[in-house]
C-alpha cells in the first residue's frame, strides 16, 4: 500500500493520495452464484488499512491459485466434480423424501434385503433404491 499525505486537507488527485488493494465483495459473490466482484472504490477507501494491504494482489484470482499450488484446470475439474456430487445428493434427497411415504420404507434395511432375495430382486444400494425395486416387483405404484 502506498499512502501519500494525511488528513482531510490534503490537496491533489485521489490517485495521487493513495492506492489500496482491491478487496473481494463476498456478499455480491454469493448473490451472483460464482462471479467474484470487488468492492467499489468508494467503499474500499472507507475501510481501514489491514494485513491484506501488505501483500500485493492478495485477492486476485491468479495470486490465490498460485498460493494454492494447483493449476487452473485442476480447480475447474474440482468444482465440476463437486457440482456433480451436489446434484447427486440433491437427487438422492428428493427420491428419499418421495419413497419415505411408502409402507416398505418403514422396514429395516436387512428386512428389505431379505425380501429382495426372496423375490430375486437386486438387494444392493441405498434404502430408497431397494424400496423402489421391491415396490416395482410387488406391482405397487410410486408414491
Amino acid at each position: 500500500m502506498l499512502e501519500v499525505g494525511e488528513g482531510d486537507d490534503w490537496r491533489g488527485t485521489p490517485q495521487q493520495r493513495f492506492h489500496r488493494q482491491p478487496l473481494p465483495d463476498f456478499m455480491r459473490w454469493i448473490a451472483s452464484k460464482g462471479e467474484l466482484p470487488y468492492l467499489p472504490y468508494e467503499l474500499r477507501i472507507s475501510l481501514p488499512v489491514g494485513k491484506w494491504d501488505s501483500v500485493p494482489g492478495c485477492y486476485l484470482p491468479s495470486h490465490c491459485l498460485e498460493l494454492a499450488w494447483v493449476t487452473e484446470d485442476e480447480v475447474v475439474r474440482f468444482f465440476h466434480k463437486k457440482e456433480r456430487e451436489v446434484e447427486k445428493a440433491t437427487q438422492d434427497a428428493i427420491k428419499r423424501e418421495q419413497w419415505k411415504e411408502d409402507r416398505l420404507y418403514a422396514e429395516r434395511k436387512d428386512t428389505l434385503v431379505s425380501m429382495c432375495r426372496e423375490r430375486n430382486v437386486e438387494p444392493s444400494g441405498i434404502k430408497y433404491e431397494i424400496v423402489e425395486r421391491l415396490a416395482s416387483a410387488l406391482n405397487e405404484e410410486k408414491p
